[in-house]
């Protein structure tokens, strides 16, 4: 078994042609194996979501049309003109609560539309406008912690 190339580079071992072949039939098995869990995946998609279709591809685009014409250029604004005007302390903590507040919007929108139609106690079991405010305060919260143990650490390596 060889293990080095011309000019001394490591190479990878060469294995006998009797290990290859084992190699191809385990290869080939799993290459079924995923190609058959693909067909069972598109069956299922054509079966269940193709009655459903216009809602996922109009969810689907709204989330691009969302993120790519309002949250990126909203970034790049408050990066640009807020950012620099922060201090220095407050801009980490800052990103990271704009960031949660602008994941809170989009998980959060489908349940301000209409919160008395979507209403399921079994999986939102509090009322929606308490989980707009916990989702609020939470980013808010964690930059003001952030905040403070930041100053606590600075005051303390002096």
């Amino acid at each position: 078994m060889r293990t080095r190339r011309e000019g001394g580079a490591p190479a990878a071992p060469v294995l006998p042609p009797s290990a290859n072949r084992g190699q191809l039939g385990v290869r080939l098995a799993l290459a079924a194996a995923g190609v058959a869990a693909l067909a069972v995946g598109a069956w299922s998609a054509w079966q269940h979501l193709l009655p459903a279709w216009w809602p996922v591809l109009r969810w689907a685009a709204g989330g691009v049309l969302v993120h790519d014409l309002l949250l990126a250029p909203l970034a790049l604004l408050l990066g640009v003109l807020v950012l620099p005007r922060v201090p220095p302390a407050w801009r980490d903590p800052l990103r990271g609560a704009l960031l949660g507040l602008a994941t809170a919007a989009v998980l959060l929108l489908p349940l301000l539309q209409s919160p008395a139609r979507r209403w399921n106690a079994t999986i939102l079991p509090t009322p929606g406008w308490v989980s707009v405010l916990v989702a609020v305060l939470v980013p808010v919260a964690g930059a003001l912690l952030a905040v403070a143990l930041g100053r606590r650490r600075a005051s303390r390596s002096r």
